[in-house]
């Protein structure tokens, strides 16, 4: 564990929403953590079934079977209403944790598999990655 080829587990939400605003104050552009549906967009990819370590078409891997990863989502019940104030980022309740290979169970290697921490809690087998938020093709020709 902890060699420079894998991911960082054992982080907060909190620490990994830290990590982004550190990002952003370096590169000039706007990271963070995915929400949850950007996150089951992503490990999607196009595949049509919920299929484990299957390929996905844009070369986004083990994303349902590698580590879990925080999203930026609080945890509520569906339907999923990107309105409701679930995806805000604020420092409160439980946040969404997805994929499933932490916790050792094959049958839950599934895209739709969704568990849920407090924010503050640092968790032994979850981990993180960032999207970038800025689309504009200017801002990103800026900051090379």
């Amino acid at each position: 564990l902890n060699r420079p080829d894998q991911p960082v587990i054992r982080v907060s939400w909190a620490r990994a929403m830290a990590f982004c605003d550190w990002l952003s104050q370096q590169t000039g552009r706007r990271y963070s953590l995915p929400t949850e549906a950007q996150w089951e967009f992503a490990c999607r990819a196009g595949a049509t079934a919920d299929k484990p370590g299957s390929s996905r078409a844009w070369g986004i891997d083990r994303m349902p079977d590698g580590i879990a990863e925080w999203t930026r989502s609080a945890y509520r019940s569906y339907p999923y209403l990107p309105d409701d104030g679930r995806d805000d980022g604020s420092r409160q309740g439980r946040k969404v944790v997805r994929g499933a290979k932490g916790i050792n169970l094959p049958d839950d290697r599934r895209d739709t598999y969704r568990l849920s921490y407090p924010w503050w809690q640092r968790v032994w087998n979850v981990g993180f990655r960032v999207v970038c938020l800025d689309d504009d093709p200017a801002q990103l020709a800026a900051h090379p």
